[in-house]
């Protein structure tokens, strides 16, 4: 019986976000067994689907369904609903351990007016700070090209509801 490997979560001081893996590749790696093992596809799948549920309800007076029927039939102007969300949101926790929302403030600040799911495999966490909080993510279309300039990552900063100074944050 062999024993599964483990991702290594690595800090270099020359870099900004956490590596996931000894090459940083770990959750491309979790997608190339996913797709090329049918009951690995089929078990990450179904139970992805379990995690998600069938469907999103809510109870409450008329005005607070009303709001919640307008959110949840779209979370962002790409007219992602709020069950696509969801899906999403719990395939990639299962099959990655994590996953990633990007949460959109108004330009007021004063409330959230998009959701938009980002793939867990382009996401890697910025390191600690002096407090254990993680401050800041980092985006790249394709980790393994991180260094060419058209996959540099970005940063973006971690979800903050008392620090809105950045409209984009990521959950």
């Amino acid at each position: 019986m062999s024993q599964a490997d483990l991702p290594q979560v690595i800090e270099k001081v020359y870099e900004d976000w956490v590596l996931y893996g000894e090459d940083n590749q770990y959750p491309t790696q979790l997608i190339d067994a996913w797709q090329q093992s049918a009951i690995q596809n089929a078990l990450v799948n179904g139970i992805a689907q379990m995690i998600a549920g069938s469907e999103v309800t809510a109870e409450g007076d008329p005005d607070q369904l009303l709001q919640f029927e307008l959110v949840s039939n779209q979370v962002n102007k790409d007219g992602m609903t709020l069950e696509e969300l969801i899906s999403k949101t719990a395939f990639d926790l299962y099959l990655q351990g994590y996953f990633g929302w990007q949460v959109i403030w108004n330009v007021a600040r004063t409330k959230i007016v998009e959701i938009y799911h980002q793939p867990a495999e382009t996401i890697r966490s910025g390191k600690l700070n002096d407090e254990g909080v993680v401050e800041n993510y980092y985006y790249s279309p394709d980790w393994a090209q991180y260094r060419k300039e058209k996959f540099k990552p970005k940063r973006i900063r971690a979800f903050n509801p008392i620090d809105r100074s950045e409209a984009r944050q990521m959950m």
